[in-house]
């Protein structure tokens, strides 16, 4: 699935395994630049981007039914990770107004209550990094960091 675009967009695409290509899908509420998705059983989340902290849902079983806002998170965030952490979005690092601010912070999102919470920063600030999740550990894998 593609969520956004350069430029913010409201752009979401779906790729067709049958047919090779991708189609289009009900547009997100907000425009997406560098925002960060992951699936928690049948929804997509998107999260942040470009100068925003907001986040939407999309049910996979009606995706007619388009994007719903939930909780946004408590900073905006743009070109940070995201992975599924035992059921919730961990939101990991990222920036904000044009890289004077990178974050080592970390959110984790609850689905059933619809709640952000701060958990234990990384020890470096992180941007354009990759967040994998196992055994309900996360870790991180550097693009770009900064030390500080």
């Amino acid at each position: 699935m593609i969520v956004g675009g350069w430029n913010t967009q409201k752009l979401v695409k779906i790729y067709d395994i049958n047919r090779k290509s991708f189609k289009p899908l009900e547009s997100t509420l907000y425009e997406r630049y560098a925002s960060t998705s992951v699936k928690i059983n049948n929804h997509v989340y998107t999260a942040g981007g470009h100068r925003s902290k907001s986040v939407e849902r999309l049910d996979l079983n009606q995706v007619d039914g388009g994007w719903n806002e939930v909780e946004s998170m408590k900073k905006q965030r743009y070109l940070a990770a995201s992975a599924v952490l035992n059921g919730q979005m961990c939101v990991a690092g990222g920036w904000h107004d044009g890289g004077s601010n990178i974050f080592s912070s970390v959110e984790l999102y609850n689905p059933v209550v619809n709640t952000w919470t701060i958990i234990p920063s990384m020890k470096t600030k992180r941007f354009q990094h990759a967040l994998v999740s196992y055994n309900g550990w996360y870790n991180k894998y550097k693009c770009n960091d900064k030390v500080g």
